[in-house]
């Protein structure tokens, strides 16, 4: 009964090993099939890659042998390209047309970046825009046509290399203030030249161009604003003082003999009713009252606060020979003001104790 038993158990043994090697067979041979599937794709694969690659590097070749064509199209004076506009930011070209170019590129030449493509257009004029102010531009024109092979216009022709020039932007006020102050009288002209209604336009102290060159001296300048047409009427448009009036009051002879020849009015008044005389007495400026009183001033010509010629003399100080040429031409020492203050009442007032003793002499019964 053992031995049937042991027999039993030995075949059930046999019997599972005999499964278990069946079905390892089985898995060996499906991961053999799959494996030579997978390798059947990859070279599969591989060989569309190979393909793609060698058309890839055909169109670069194609590409790379148009370029280098580009770079040898010949130079056609053909274009005859012409600026028809150059402003302030802004240049018009036009050129004439080709034969065969579909497209037209223009460039612009950059001294670190080379040539750079500026617009692309169809057919001339073109309008460059958004260019940098009173700068130089080296431009070219390239005619291209449409390469089907690659699919890209190509390059066929260049017109030779040429200038474009953008204007400097319009002088100001403040430009021509300044040129005024530095005495430059060519730049002053260029200024004027180019924009001449700056006379017109006060600078930033509120006087006018021509005001200002007498208040600095520059006789030079003077002259180039006279010759092109300052006013010689109005120096500050605020105050009302006129170019004469402050040639009086800066000791300027020679222009305000100047002045006098274009007609300039001795006897005009700013808002405070003075005259150039007035300017000429609270300057100190003997010369000039002298020239005024000769040439048909006012010697008793009074002021807003009713101050007259000596009245000033007083109040300002002046010298004495000051207050002896305004009598020698004959003016009123008891003439009062509109507080009814008489000259001497004035240099009591001020404490002008020299010109009290003066007008005392003066004033004194011979």
């Amino acid at each position: 009964m053992q031995n049937q038993e042991s027999e039993t158990e030995n075949n059930e043994i046999m019997e599972k090993s005999e499964k278990c090697a069946i079905k390892e067979n089985n898995k060996a041979f499906e991961e053999t099939q799959n494996a030579q599937t997978n390798k059947g794709n990859v070279e599969d694969m591989r060989e569309e890659n190979i393909e793609d690659l060698m058309g890839n590097i055909s169109t670069q070749q194609l590409i790379d042998e148009v370029k280098t064509e580009e770079s040898d199209v010949p130079c056609d004076t053909a274009f005859n390209v012409r600026i028809t506009e150059e402003k302030l930011n802004t240049v018009c070209i036009e050129w004439d047309l080709l034969v065969s170019a579909e497209v037209y590129k223009i460039e612009k030449y950059h001294r670190r970046y080379g040539w750079q493509q500026m617009a692309w257009i169809g057919q001339p004029p073109a309008t460059l825009e958004n260019l940098a102010e009173n700068f130089t531009y080296r431009l070219r024109i390239k005619a291209q046509r449409f390469c089907t092979e690659i699919g890209l216009f190509v390059d066929y022709k260049v017109s030779p290399d040429f200038l474009v020039t953008t204007l400097p932007p319009l002088p100001t006020t403040l430009s021509l203030h300044r040129a005024i102050k530095k005495g430059q009288q060519f730049l002053v002209k260029r200024i004027l030249r180019r924009r001449p209604s700056l006379l017109e336009y006060p600078g930033p102290n509120g006087y006018l161009p021509l005001a200002n060159a007498i208040i600095s001296g520059e006789h030079c300048v003077t002259d180039v604003l006279l010759s092109h047409g300052a006013s010689v009427h109005i120096g500050n448009p605020l105050n009302g003082r006129t170019p004469l009036q402050l040639a009086f009051y800066h000791g300027r002879l020679a222009v305000a003999r100047i002045l006098l020849n274009r007609k300039a009015q001795l006897e005009a008044t700013d808002i405070n009713g003075m005259t150039a005389c007035h300017f000429a007495v609270d300057a100190n400026q003997l010369e000039l009252l002298r020239f005024a009183l000769e040439n048909g001033g006012n010697v008793n010509a009074k002021d807003a606060c009713g101050w007259s010629l000596l009245s000033r003399a007083v109040v300002m100080g002046a010298d004495v020979c000051v207050l002896k040429l305004l009598l020698t031409h004959g003016a009123d020492a008891k003439s009062t003001d509109k507080l009814a203050k008489t000259c001497m009442d004035l240099a009591k007032i001020y404490k002008n104790f020299i010109a009290a003793d003066f007008l005392a002499k003066a004033l004194r019964p011979k």
